[in-house]
């Protein structure tokens, strides 16, 4: 994966992750509230840890993504 694709990938994640979040604010309780910290830990913790990493880390990316898609089925269910 080329320098070039990998930022934009990382950049989709997120704003997946940013718009995910944004719709669990409209959701009430304790599910909705750990889904949002976990997609909180995305957006502050994860994907900035791999926009500092000098190298590629193409399995953390994916695990990212594989995250977000968790989150948001959880999501589709509340």
């Amino acid at each position: 994966m080329s320098e070039q694709e990998y930022r934009r990938r990382l950049q989709e994640a997120r704003n997946r992750a940013v718009r995910l979040y944004d719709r669990l604010i409209l959701y009430p309780g304790y599910q909705a509230e750990s889904i949002r910290a976990g997609v909180l830990d995305v957006l502050e913790d994860a994907i900035p840890e791999l926009e500092n990493n000098p190298n590629q880390d193409t399995n953390g990316l994916q695990l990212i993504f594989s995250l977000i898609e968790l989150y948001e089925g959880i999501t589709d269910e509340l």
